[in-house]
Formats: structure tokens, C-alpha cells, sequence
């Protein structure tokens, strides 16, 4: 299950992410099977290396978060991250400029891509990957919120908040 939190304070907003890992309770229950021991810890397993995988896109792309880079480099490690370990990035969601809204620009891709805009000092953006196991493409639920994958493969995203600085690495301002 993912967090996503936004929070609003004295004009601006903050936003960040969090995946955790939600097991089932079966210590009370009889198995029908060994095939579904089998198959719980294979998924646990997955889902464990899919969630670190996703984080370690975060700070990775966090790293390279230095004032006079192209925003695509971005895109670059995380996609980097998402193939070396089996995974893909969800193209549909980026991150973005965050401020007096929301949801500002520019819009970061977690993805490569070819966007040219350089990070510059005083910029506040958000970092934040959604990889996932299967399909790249996902639905978006009635409430208009939540999505879900469409072939039902698993998904974890890390976010954060971060402040380009002049000299030097980013402020990560949402450090949980």
C-alpha cells in the first residue's frame, strides 16, 4: 500500500510517499496447500525487492539533483534503476514543481526522455518514482485517486520534496 501524503502550510505545500508492505494474517488459518505457502513468500519476496528497488530510484535521482542539470537526468537513473533490477517506471505519473500549488511545473519524468530545462537554485520539486513489476499501464479508480495496475502486477513509489540548491545537494525537506 502506498502513502501519499500532501500537506499545506503558511502558503506552500510539501508532498511525500511512502510504500509498505501489508501481509495477510495467517497464523489462524489452515493452508488448502503447500503451493500457497509457496506462493505467499514468493510475493512477499517480490514485493520486498520491488519496494527497495523503488527507494533506492528515489535517492539515487535525489543525488543528482544539483543545480545546472537537465531535469531528464532524472528520468535517466530512474529508469536506470527500474530495468537493472526487473522492473519498469509508470509513465504517467511524475513528479513536479510544488509551491503555492500543488502541482506545479515543471513536470519531472521518471523516465528517460529528452526534456531540457536545467534545475536551478530555489527550485522546489518532487522526486517520485512508481515502478512496477508488470504492464507499465494502470487504471485510475472511480474516486478519482487511486490507480491499480492492469494486469494486476505489483507497484511501489517513494517521494520527496526537494530543494535545488546553489552549491551543493539538495534539501530533501519531506525526510521521514
Amino acid at each position: 500500500m502506498s502513502l501519499d501524503i500532501s500537506v499545506y502550510l503558511s502558503g506552500y505545500h510539501g508532498e511525500n510517499c511512502r510504500t509498505v508492505l501489508v501481509e495477510e494474517d495467517n497464523h489462524n488459518e489452515t493452508k488448502s496447500s503447500i503451493r500457497n505457502d509457496i506462493d505467499d513468500h514468493d510475493h512477499a519476496v517480490r514485493a520486498k525487492a520491488l519496494m527497495e528497488a523503488t527507494e533506492h530510484a528515489l535517492f539515487e535521482a535525489i543525488n543528482v539533483c544539483y543545480a545546472g542539470i537537465e531535469i531528464s537526468e532524472i528520468g535517466r537513473v530512474t529508469h536506470h534503476i527500474a530495468e537493472t533490477n526487473g522492473f519498469r517506471p509508470l509513465k504517467n505519473i511524475c513528479g513536479h514543481g510544488v509551491g503555492s500549488h500543488l502541482e506545479m511545473l515543471p513536470e519531472v519524468k521518471h523516465y528517460r526522455n529528452k526534456d531540457t530545462q536545467v534545475l536551478e537554485p530555489g527550485m522546489v520539486i518532487t522526486i517520485e518514482p512508481v515502478l512496477v513489476e508488470g504492464h507499465h499501464a494502470h487504471v485510475t479508480w472511480e474516486d478519482g485517486w487511486t490507480l491499480s495496475s492492469v494486469d494486476g502486477g505489483l507497484a511501489a513509489q517513494f517521494e520527496h520534496t526537494i530543494l535545488i540548491n546553489e552549491n551543493g545537494p539538495p534539501d530533501i525537506l519531506t525526510l521521514m
